[in-house]
């Protein structure tokens, strides 16, 4: 058995990605932001890694369940007499939708960013919440 390191795998991976995006004609890899959605009782928060993006070019839309990110990530350019030996970073418009799992009051969203993380506070609606339900017993009686 041959064991492939995962740094090789994470190549290959990025590799193909970049070779299918430049064949259907949508650049490279990496154009999506990474996140994470977490669920608190009164609200959901997204954390979003966006790392190097121009902060104002930052926009956060909320549309029915549908939550979309968009920001642009600038590419520094290389002084007169640099080379770049290495270049894996992406750079480019970042764009990445998500449908969320319940009502959200779109009027009271918030998103802050600082240090490279863009968070979302996504309060939920007051028909989202759960509620408990009051089950009346009957004797005897049919379903």
């Amino acid at each position: 058995m041959v064991e492939v390191p995962w740094s090789a795998l994470s190549r290959l991976k990025e590799d193909i990605e970049r070779s299918l995006g430049e064949c259907l004609g949508r650049g490279t890899a990496g154009r999506q932001p990474l996140w994470d959605l977490l669920e608190r009782p009164q609200e959901y928060v997204l954390l979003a890694e966006m790392a190097a993006v121009v902060p104002e070019s930052i926009d956060v839309r909320v549309a029915g369940n549908t939550l979309t990110v968009k920001a642009e990530r600038v590419q520094e350019l290389p002084e007169p007499g640099e080379v770049y030996h290495v270049a894996e970073r992406s750079y480019g418009p970042l764009t990445r939708s998500l449908n969320l799992p319940g009502g959200v009051d779109a009027s009271l969203v918030r998103a802050e960013y600082r240090h490279g993380l863009l968070r979302v506070r996504l309060p939920k609606s007051p028909e989202a919440e759960a509620r408990k339900i009051k089950v009346e017993g009957v004797e005897g009686g049919e379903l």
